[in-house]
């Protein structure tokens, strides 16, 4: 008998040793596909209170939730588990035990608690992506509007012989407020689907969510023949610490705004600190392939302000938005673009006077991977303008303006001419986060009646494309105020596409011979591109900024 009791009393321990590992295993969720023991049991018996009560708080702890505050939800005594026996005592059967350990464990109770071992265990241990489920799962979506022409959505766009020219990626709340515009881009010709983050995140492989959106737009890619992606909805960056940890906590998906962006690291940048952009998603290739969790894009290069390449495979755009009324103002400053015939250069005089880096920058051959020459393919406001404009392009005319921004006379003028100025905009200033042209005031800045001119009481004309360099004003990602380009996007005038450009030179050549704003601003870092600011491109990427030799 003693023997016995010990034997029992050392399974019924080692039993709930198991289950005590389980539950403090890592909380981490994956999406492999549930593994559960069973075995034949001698005859069905319901599962005590007990037995349900251990299951969940098993469960609850290895997924990171509280355990359930019940009765059962604390460690049971030996007192609680004779009581619990004695009170089931009376069930047809079940004699009343007549020593603490003298009942034998029944297979009802031994499977339960293997159930809840192996179910905890599923759910705690690391999936290799290669066992991420590639079925669709269930997830909450909205349904495309009746009148809505899309194409399909989400798992629809996965069918045989569906072709596509243009992705929306969006999440729910965006549906019905899009169904507009995809019913404008088809009368343009477009074969539009629709996609939500959503779906990508439970359809697709990868080590985070922004690589199962890239997984997802590149496999799409390839079964649909698609070339333009427009990515709608904002997300959000804690301001001030772009560290790789802080961007993957931005890939929580409650904010139901929220699409998040990719990130790359530098070769020349500390460890922890994540360059933040959509680039990560426009090429099909993996940016991680040491599994390092950086992101350390490839083919980089250490030449003067340069860092590197790579091949887009499709163009993208984005609409950094936040409710679905903010969709319509821009749906209509973008239905409302035409290729322009003029274009703009101005700059703060302190960054450029219109002269270029040096007379050599005027001889040298196009960038190349063999010619990557940073400081003339980022001078936009000499180099660019005087080699690919001027009277290198007699079919557009090129304006100029440098301003000296302690004249407020200067100051106004500029103002004035933004303000009337329906051509295509280049411009270089100092910036931050929610100011431009100017640091003394934000977000615009004072004029010479001490009023401030704001993004809502400042007319801005409706250009179809601003190309602006300045320190963070792109940066759509940083915090949850709207930044310099969020705010021009969403105003009611003003630019309906808005670029932080890779390489300046091969986007305005590409821009000038005629080509649409998303296929220039991506083939522009084939060669080599910039690393001073991130790369941006909010709008639609479809849509064509200057008329080419043509007139097209």
């Amino acid at each position: 008998m003693g023997h016995r009791m010990f034997s029992r009393f050392s399974l019924l321990l080692g039993l709930a040793g198991l289950i005590l590992l389980a539950c403090t295993l890592p909380t981490t969720v994956t999406r492999g596909p549930t593994v559960v023991i069973t075995a034949p049991l001698a005859s069905p018996v319901s599962l005590r209170p007990a037995d349900i009560e251990a299951t969940k708080s098993a469960e609850a702890t290895a997924l990171g939730r509280p355990a359930p505050t019940s009765p059962w939800s604390t460690p049971l005594r030996p007192a609680d588990i004779e009581a619990t026996k004695s009170a089931e005592a009376t069930a047809p059967g079940r004699p009343a035990p007549t020593s603490p350990w003298s009942t034998p464990l029944r297979p009802a109770d031994i499977e339960a608690t293997k159930n809840a071992e192996a179910t905890a265990l599923a759910r705690s241990a690391p999936t290799p992506p290669s066992q991420v489920p590639t079925q669709p799962q269930p997830i909450p979506t909205a349904p495309l509007t009746a009148s809505s022409q899309a194409v399909c959505l989400d798992e629809t766009c996965m069918g045989d012989g569906v072709r596509l020219s243009y992705l929306i990626v969006t999440r729910p709340l965006f549906i019905e407020a899009l169904t507009p515009f995809v019913n404008w881009k088809t009368t343009q010709g477009y074969r539009v689907g629709v996609v939500t983050v959503d779906w990508l995140n439970t359809r697709f492989a990868g080590r985070h969510l922004a690589e199962r959106m890239k997984t997802g737009m590149h496999t799409l890619r390839r079964a649909t023949g698609l070339r333009y992606v427009l990515l709608v909805g904002d997300t959000e960056v804690r301001i001030g610490d772009f560290s790789v940890r802080n961007v993957l906590q931005s890939y929580d998906l409650p904010a139901p705004w929220n699409v998040p962006t990719g990130f790359y690291t530098r070769k020349d940048s500390s460890r922890d600190e994540a360059t933040v952009t959509d680039t990560y998603f426009v090429e099909d290739r993996d940016w991680d392939p040491q599994n390092t969790g950086r992101n350390p894009l490839p083919l980089q290069e250490t030449n003067v302000l340069g860092e590197g390449r790579f091949e887009a495979a499709f163009f993208l755009g984005r609409w950094t938005v936040r409710r679905p009324a903010e969709i319509a103002p821009i749906m209509a400053k973008t239905q409302a673009v035409a290729p322009v015939s003029q274009i703009l250069f101005t700059s703060d005089r302190t960054l450029s006077n219109g002269a270029p880096l040096g007379d050599w920058c005027l001889r040298e051959p196009p960038p190349s991977a063999s010619n990557p020459r940073a400081p003339c393919y980022g001078d936009a406001m000499g180099t660019v303008r005087l080699r690919l404009f001027e009277s290198h392009a007699p079919w557009l005319r090129t304006e100029s303006l440098f301003v000296d921004m302690n004249d407020p006379s200067q100051v106004d003028q500029l103002f004035n001419r933004f303000a009337t100025f329906d051509g295509v905009i280049v411009g270089l200033y100092h910036g931050a986060y929610n100011c431009w042209v100017s640091g003394r005031l934000c977000p615009m800045m004072q004029t010479n009646d001490r009023t401030i001119r704001t993004f809502s009481n400042f007319h801005l004309s409706n250009s179809p494309l601003l190309v602006a360099d300045g320190c963070y004003i792109a940066a759509f990602y940083a915090g949850a105020e709207d930044t310099v380009f969020e705010s021009l996007l969403k105003a009611a005038s003003g630019p309906a596409t808005i670029a932080q450009a890779p390489n300046n030179y091969m986007f305005l050549s590409a821009l000038r011979d005629g080509a649409p704003v998303g296929d220039a601003f991506w083939q522009s870092g084939a060669c080599y591109f910039i690393w001073g600011n991130p790369i941006h491109l909010l709008g639609d990427p479809s849509v064509r900024a200057l008329r080419g030799p043509g007139g097209q």
